[in-house]
């Protein structure tokens, strides 16, 4: 039985998955255009793409948007001050 909402694409290979790249400036840029007053890394443990959170915090705090995590938790509380400060 598969009881993971992501059972589906942990089976599949790479290039069975439609998936894009997105900047930095474009994920703030997008979420300025639709209106949106945060952005949220969520869905997976966000702590794996840190330097890519971290990049796009930095630019949606100058832009006005708050950020939010929901994270596992388990973070070095080093990365976790550089990172609250957005």
């Amino acid at each position: 039985m598969q009881f993971c909402q992501n059972w589906e694409i942990s089976q599949a290979f790479p290039e069975d998955i439609f998936s894009f790249e997105v900047s930095p400036e474009l994920m703030v840029n997008r979420a300025k255009e639709i209106g949106a007053r945060s952005i949220a890394y969520t869905y997976v443990e966000p702590t794996i793409f840190y330097e890519y959170m971290s990049d796009i915090g930095t630019l949606a705090k100058k832009a006005g948007l708050l950020n939010v995590t929901h994270s596992n938790g388990f973070i070095n509380l080093d990365r976790s001050k550089i990172y609250a400060k957005y």
